[in-house]
């Protein structure tokens, strides 16, 4: 639910609450925008997400091929 929230959320122009959604900039992976980022962490863990640090070192993960999902 949290993917679809932040999906919906950018596609209107407003800032993701769950930081699912990332972009490479300058060679680094970086969530795309952010509602009230200090908080991000505390809501991700509401939704039985990771933290965000993590989260995107599963991504890289992913992305590099050492990591697969079921």
């Amino acid at each position: 639910m949290a993917l679809l929230t932040d999906r919906v959320l950018l596609a209107e122009g407003k800032n993701q609450i769950y930081g699912t959604q990332f972009v490479v900039r300058e060679g680094e992976w970086v969530p795309l925008r952010l509602e009230d980022e200090k908080n991000v962490d505390a809501r991700r863990a509401e939704a039985g997400l990771p933290p965000l640090d993590e989260y995107k070192v599963m991504l890289e993960a992913m992305m590099r091929g050492e990591l697969e999902i079921d």
